[in-house]
């Protein structure tokens, strides 16, 4: 009996310290798994919206409409997990630059006069008041400082025309040949992709 119970003993010791290894390493693999399969997806992410905000920039651009420059740059932020948005001319100046702080203090700003009984400036109550209730709701509930941290961002140059001719076989521009007209900077949270809050 004490034979068979030191055989047991014998073997359970290897046989649990193997599961137990084997676990870590398969924990430590998902970790290293989701981390990178995470950043793929952002920078998927990122490139997607910077060819969007880039094509739809162009005609903006070469004519100077502030309005349409700040209306295609403004869709944008309709994603939360834009933080922001930089649009600059050819010369590399900062024409148009919004972000989801901007928004969130504007939305502050109004409950505030509102809740005080002070008129709100004129464009500001108009463009709360055509936001998404649930959005404003959502935006006066946030912590930008918390909320938006751990940013990642992506340039991309605008040329006069994007078509796909000016493509090579992977996608990948050959814009060289051409003159910029401006340039698109955004910025996208980690946090945000990571937690799906939308």
């Amino acid at each position: 009996k004490m034979a068979k119970k030191q055989i047991k003993q014998k073997f359970m010791l290897p046989v649990i310290a193997g599961v137990i290894i084997v676990m870590t390493f398969s924990a430590v693999f998902q970790i290293i798994w989701f981390s990178q399969k995470r950043n793929f997806d952002l920078n998927q992410k990122l490139n997607t919206y910077a060819n969007l905000i880039s094509f739809s920039l162009v005609e903006a651009i070469w004519n100077m409409s502030e309005d349409d420059i700040k209306k295609n740059a403004d869709s944008l932020l309709e994603d939360l997990e834009i933080s922001e948005i930089s649009v600059f001319d050819d010369a590399g100046k900062e024409i148009y630059k919004n972000s989801q702080g901007n928004i969130h203090d504007k939305i502050l700003a109004y409950q505030k006069a509102v809740k005080e009984n002070t008129a709100p400036d004129a464009a500001l109550k108009k463009q709360i008041e055509s936001m998404d209730k649930k959005k404003v709701e959502m935006y006066s509930k946030m912590n930008i400082a918390k909320d938006y941290k751990n940013i990642q961002y992506i340039e991309k140059d605008i040329f006069p025309t994007q078509d796909n001719s000016n493509k090579d076989a992977t996608g990948n521009g050959k814009d060289e040949n051409k003159k910029k007209v401006g340039s698109v900077k955004i910025g996208v949270t980690k946090d945000f992709m990571a937690r799906d809050i939308r």
